[in-house]
């Protein structure tokens, strides 16, 4: 696990180097089934072009959906190692606040924003990530909720450079993009809102 300052935000990553943890057959299957239901994804908000979610999905849970109990294990397990890092020390479990899966497809891209300050930490994992041309988040030195990512200067962005299998921790309050999804085929990610307990 990797922690750094970032601007004035604190971040923390890490990779899952065992793919069957997020890429077990039950899993992908219950993935392809919610993306194929048009009734059950979202057009997110802040978005430019296509993206789907579960956000604001009445009743939906990231954190039901068959095949992830070993990914969850092993989140837990990561959110906890660095809980000195987010500064509560004497963490013994950590408590969901929301969670929800994203998928981009090509030429979509997203706006600057935060995560509402009820949680303590987001996370965001990357389940699959194409080699070529993906998007990327973009951590935005005092960026504005719902501004557009190419305002701000080179000095006041940061690229993660994500890939497959990354997992990425940040303050809520952290203002952060993503840059334009150039590659036919699409990028999953799943987000969680969390608080340390204990």
């Amino acid at each position: 696990m990797k922690t750094y300052n970032l601007f004035k935000y604190r971040i923390a990553r890490t990779n899952c180097e065992d793919k069957s943890i997020y890429k077990n057959d039950t899993l992908v299957k219950s993935l392809d089934l919610f993306f194929s239901d048009e009734g059950l994804s979202n057009r997110l908000e802040d978005s430019n072009g296509e993206v789907l979610s579960s956000f604001g999905v009445k009743d939906f849970s990231v954190l039901t959906f068959p095949g992830i109990d070993r990914f969850l294990k092993w989140h837990k397990e990561k959110a906890l190692s660095i809980s000195d890092f987010f500064g509560y020390p004497n963490a013994t479990d950590i408590e969901f606040v929301n969670s929800w899966v994203n998928k981009v497809f090509e030429n979509a891209s997203g706006d600057v924003h935060f995560h509402e300050n009820i949680s303590h930490v987001v996370s965001t994992f990357y389940p699959v990530v194409p080699i070529d041309n993906s998007a990327d988040l973009v951590v935005v030195n005092e960026g504005l909720d719902h501004s557009k990512l190419d305002l701000y200067s080179s000095e006041n962005i940061s690229p993660q450079n994500v890939k497959e299998g990354d997992c990425l921790f940040m303050d809520v309050i952290t203002p952060h993009g993503i840059t334009r999804h150039s590659n036919k085929d699409s990028r999953i990610t799943f987000v969680f809102e969390f608080k340390y307990i204990g």
